[in-house]
């Protein structure tokens, strides 16, 4: 779906991509649990991909690939939205893995009251100015949640930032 009818359904919100897909075959690559019921499962031979997961109780968690989705809705999981690296994970800072020093880049987060957060990243803002810009949120789990060129934001019917090439992704957020 593109984001101007994600803007049409939804003209008074937050809205934001959330692009868990293989640029390779343009389908949903990414684990992805709503209302606690599984509608996508990690893909086979998935090496380290993470999730985030919003529980029942409001309270958030970062997930690897290495945990199966039965444990994780067992936990609690309602909602989950994944893609690449774990910025920040149960509190810790995680090294940079040199994904996100290019382009612009979309995050999902928490801190420790479990309010959540949608913060975009300029461009090439880079690992260490990311980090320099959120120290002072005090952020328990921070996910990216796209590659770069599909970034996309918009707020209140006006878009912030488009498509680096007018994409269409599988999954967008929206605030109200």
């Amino acid at each position: 779906m593109k984001m101007s009818e994600v803007i049409a359904k939804y003209p008074n919100t937050l809205i934001m991509n959330a692009s868990a897909f293989d640029m390779q075959t343009g389908q949903v690559a990414g684990f992805q649990i709503n209302n606690g019921k599984l509608i996508q499962d990690w893909s086979p031979g998935t090496t380290t991909q993470y999730a985030f997961v919003i529980n029942k109780d409001g309270s958030c968690k970062i997930y690897d690939s290495n945990t199966p989705a039965s444990t994780i809705i067992k936990n609690g999981g309602q909602q989950a939205y994944d893609f690449g690296t774990a910025i920040i994970r149960d509190g810790k800072i995680q090294p940079s893995d040199g994904s996100v020093d290019w382009k612009i880049h979309i995050f999902i987060a928490n801190d420790k009251d479990n309010n959540l957060y949608a913060i975009l990243s300029d461009t090439n803002a880079g690992y260490d100015n990311i980090m320099k810009s959120v120290s002072n949120l005090k952020l328990q789990n921070m996910l990216l949640l796209d590659s770069g060129g599909s970034s996309q934001l918009s707020v209140n019917g006006k878009t912030i930032v488009p498509s680096q090439d007018d994409r269409a992704v599988p999954d967008y957020i929206v605030m109200k």
